[in-house]
């Protein structure tokens, strides 16, 4: 599992990935619930104190060059 660390409703999740190679990131906010999957593997199952809610932003650690590429932000259901 990863590691995750809250910061006034603003997370940081910690893990390795290969470079040189396209990735596929989820992650899911239900309520207090938070889950995260890199390449279909479950990294992340959390429960947060309270809901959380608005803005979504991606960062990489360390001076690198990170693409995303489709990402999306939708409601769930």
């Amino acid at each position: 599992m990863a590691s995750l660390t809250v910061y006034d409703q603003r997370f940081e999740i910690l893990f390795h990935t290969d470079t040189g190679v396209w990735h596929d990131l989820v992650l899911q906010v239900n309520g207090t619930s938070v889950q995260g999957a890199l390449d279909g593997k479950m990294l992340l199952q959390q429960d947060l104190p309270e809901p959380v809610s608005g803005k979504v932003g991606l960062w990489s650690k360390a001076d690198s060059v990170v693409y995303f590429d489709d990402f999306i932000v939708q409601p769930a259901g």
